[in-house]
């Protein structure tokens, strides 16, 4: 007797595939899908800005991701304006409702979920690292960056890349972190948040810390003030990726300052951006002392 049950799982399942093999095609004469598909990540932060994120690696053609968000991290009324997720998600843990819209997108990709403190718990980090290639903070507090920072660190990391939004969405900063170049701690250590950055014998340096003088945080802003951001945060990582065979394809730098509006003595024009190398710190107690600095153009 037929297996009627099966036969309509394995003609569904080739329904998948060839969604997934049409999906891919429409991207392939720009990104080859063999570059991508053996990537892993993890997106800590689920939130306005790492939901963004995950959906634009996902449409890239990464096939494995962990998703990271702290405890009982649900989607409220609040978020729906900044977020990918919508009303049908409210009340559903960030994490779970971000892996059903990714999955929703590509049904072949595997997502992970995982609610833990990173801070309280920074011992459960480790282990969800493992075979992880690049690494997205979109944590909105210092603390839970540095341990993510340390854990990737020591973990040998490709790429970890951060970003944050500044006072307002005025504009915001992405930051990349490789085993050669400068970690988060030594980033913290040189900006200061009152340290110019080197400008390289152009224009004279300006303070490329947010309005306030403070570090950067999660405050009120347009939703394509944050995505600005989160976009450039996928792209410095499909760069990162792609520079690993083709260093012409590679992010020049370490450290990008982009600017939504105009802010005096900040950002002089609307969609302004610069990038940055920022040197490891000599004696780093995270990453190590540094000999050479990656060259910047």
């Amino acid at each position: 007797m037929a297996d009627g049950g099966s036969n309509m799982k394995n003609k569904k399942g080739r329904t998948v595939q060839s969604h997934i093999n049409t999906l891919f095609a429409a991207i392939e004469g720009i990104i080859k899908p063999e570059v991508t598909r053996e990537e892993k990540v993890l997106i800590a932060g689920v939130g306005s800005g790492g939901g963004r994120v995950a959906e634009e690696l996902v449409r890239i053609g990464i096939q494995e991701i962990v998703l990271l968000d702290k405890p009982g991290e649900k989607l409220e009324v609040r978020n729906i304006f900044r977020h990918t997720l919508g009303h049908s998600d409210i009340g559903r843990l960030k994490t779970v409702a971000m892996r059903d819209r990714l999955k929703d997108i590509n049904p072949g990709c595997k997502v992970t979920c995982a609610n833990i403190d990173v801070v309280s718990t920074p011992d459960k980090l480790p282990p969800l690292l493992q075979g992880v290639s690049q690494v997205y903070i979109c944590v909105d507090n210092e603390e839970a960056r540095h341990v993510i920072n340390q854990a990737g660190v020591e973990a040998g990391i490709h790429e970890m890349i951060l970003g944050a939004v500044f006072d307002g969405g005025c504009g915001g900063e992405v930051g990349r972190i490789k085993p050669e170049g400068a970690c988060y701690a030594c980033m913290t250590a040189f900006l200061e948040r009152t340290v110019p950055p080197p400008t390289f014998g152009e224009e004279k340096p300006i303070d490329y810390s947010n309005p306030n003088k403070g570090t950067p945080k999660s405050t009120p802003a347009l939703n394509m003030d944050i995505a600005q951001i989160a976009i450039l945060m996928a792209r410095i990582g499909l760069q990162s990726i792609l520079g690993r065979t083709n260093p012409e394809d590679d992010f020049r730098g370490n450290y990008l300052l982009f600017g939504n509006r105009v802010v005096k003595d900040l950002f002089p024009y609307p969609l302004f951006s610069k990038t940055y190398i920022i040197p490891k710190t000599e004696g780093c107690l995270i990453c190590g002392s540094v000999k050479d600095n990656f060259p910047g153009r």
